[in-house]
């Protein structure tokens, strides 16, 4: 007889299966990863050091500094106490300090990356071939929701299907 408590309830775990075989296989542990996104709540906004803490649901607030906020002006022309934000880890936490969070959200798959808040396509440069560059740009342009930027990163030297294309688009934006 197994016993889970209620820190083990915690766990995420996510699989890629292809063709009806576990391609990749994930467990989170509940602890702040770098790259993670959380819904999160300002709490306090320091205008002397230009950076505001958020609660992203652990016993360690997020600091968010004013660089790291979209948009132009003062921070706390930005961001209100008890507002809702979406935030992206790009520090761990460290000792007794959270993590560092950002509103510049980026979501990688496995042939791009997908910018929620930056339009435009872009391809990696080491894709060289100016056809299959052009080819990519136009495809994408017709698979990505509207607003959203998409980055083609490199990956191997076979060309991408308009299929995976589409799939990595929708599994990355359904997360």
């Amino acid at each position: 007889n197994y016993h889970c408590s209620s820190e083990e309830l915690r766990d995420n775990i996510a699989a890629v299966i292809e063709k009806g075989k576990v391609a990749e296989f994930y467990v989170h542990r509940g602890e702040i990863i770098l790259g993670d996104v959380y819904l999160a709540q300002v709490e306090n906004i320091l205008p002397s050091i230009e950076a505001a803490f958020v609660n992203v649901g652990s016993d360690k607030m997020g600091f968010l500094h004013a660089q790291d906020v979209m948009g132009k002006g003062a921070l706390q022309d930005k961001l209100k106490p008890k507002q809702k934000i979406v935030v992206q880890v790009v520090k761990e936490p460290v000792g007794h300090k959270g993590p560092r969070v950002t509103t510049e959200i980026s979501l990688p798959g496995r042939f791009l990356v997908l910018m929620p808040n930056e339009p435009g396509i872009n391809v990696s440069k080491k894709i060289t071939s100016a056809k299959e560059r052009a080819r990519l740009k136009s495809i994408l342009n017709l698979l990505k929701p509207v607003g959203v930027g998409v980055i083609v990163i490199s990956i191997t030297k076979c060309r991408i299907r308009i299929v995976e294309l589409h799939e990595n688009i929708f599994f990355t934006v359904t997360l």
